[in-house]
């Protein structure tokens, strides 16, 4: 048996040396002839490739791996793409607090005029009609405006009546806007 296996690997190294030999002259491709013959065992044939499949599949792969270097380019754009429109929106975001912020204090020093009005407003209803229509001959129209629209019908009208013709007409016409 020992003599058997020692021939055995023999005439493989003699057979691997001779076919290394041939193939490097040029006299037999031995990749051809090896496919040639597995591929004529029956369970070796299913999972062998012929070159010419093999050179399918290396060109397959060389398309692909284009195919993902451009998507990755892609995705490269639209990510940046992404940070720039992140950052546009941190803008915008930043820029509606702040509207929001001046609102606000617009909006709290409206209700602070609001507040002064109406505390004008009631001195005037506690005055005499003729004493209020004295000072607010002297005032500026809009600011007369703003208070005799927040008295008491009576009362505005009692003050109006105490007013010039001329200053009652420019007021009565500056309410009825």
């Amino acid at each position: 048996m020992k003599k058997f296996i020692y021939f055995l690997i023999l005439f493989l190294v003699l057979f691997a040396m001779l076919s290394w030999s041939l193939d490097a002259l040029g006299v037999i491709d031995v990749k051809t002839a090896a496919y040639n013959i597995a591929s004529k065992i029956p369970f070796l044939n299913n999972y062998l490739i012929s070159q010419a499949e093999m050179t399918q599949l290396e060109n397959k792969n060389q398309e692909l791996q284009q195919a993902i270097t451009t998507k990755d380019a892609e995705i490269a754009k639209l990510e940046a793409k992404v940070e720039d429109l992140k950052a546009e929106i941190d803008e915008r975001d930043q820029v509606i607090a702040e509207i929001q912020s001046d609102y606000n204090e617009l909006l709290a020093n409206r209700e602070d005029k609001e507040a002064k009005y109406e505390k004008v407003a009631e001195i005037y209803r506690r005055m005499e009609p003729e004493a209020a229509a004295a000072v607010i001959m002297q005032m500026e129209q809009g600011l007369a405006v703003e208070i005799i629209s927040r008295l008491k019908e009576d009362q505005a009208a009692a003050v109006i009546e105490s007013l010039s013709q001329d200053r009652a007409a420019e007021i009565m016409s500056m309410l009825s806007q």
